[in-house]
C-alpha cells in the first residue's frame, strides 16, 4: 500500500481504529443505556429531575432504569409532578 505498514499489522490496525471510533462517537453521543459514565441513575434522581423541571434528563434516567419507550416513560415522568 505504500505506507511502510507490513501487510500483516494492517487488518489489526483497521480493527482497532474502527473499534476506537465507535467508542469515541458513543461517548460523544451519549451511548445508550449503560453506555454513561458514571453511576446508574436511580429513581430518587428521576423524582429530583422531574421536581426540577428538567422533564427531558428524568425521562431519560427512566428509560435507563426500567428500559422501557420513550412514551412510557415520559407518561410516569409527568404522573411523579403533575403541574
Amino acid at each position: 500500500m505504500g505506507f511502510g505498514i507490513p501487510p500483516g499489522l494492517l487488518f489489526p490496525l483497521l480493527v482497532a481504529a474502527l473499534v476506537g471510533v465507535i467508542v469515541l462517537c458513543r461517548l460523544i453521543a451519549g451511548g445508550g443505556p449503560g453506555a454513561s459514565i458514571g453511576p446508574a441513575p436511580t429513581m430518587e434522581d428521576v423524582k429530583r429531575l422531574a421536581a426540577a423541571g428538567n422533564k427531558i434528563a428524568a425521562i431519560k434516567a427512566y428509560r435507563m432504569i426500567h428500559r422501557v419507550g420513550l412514551k412510557e416513560a415520559k407518561d410516569a415522568v409527568e404522573a411523579l409532578d403533575p403541574k
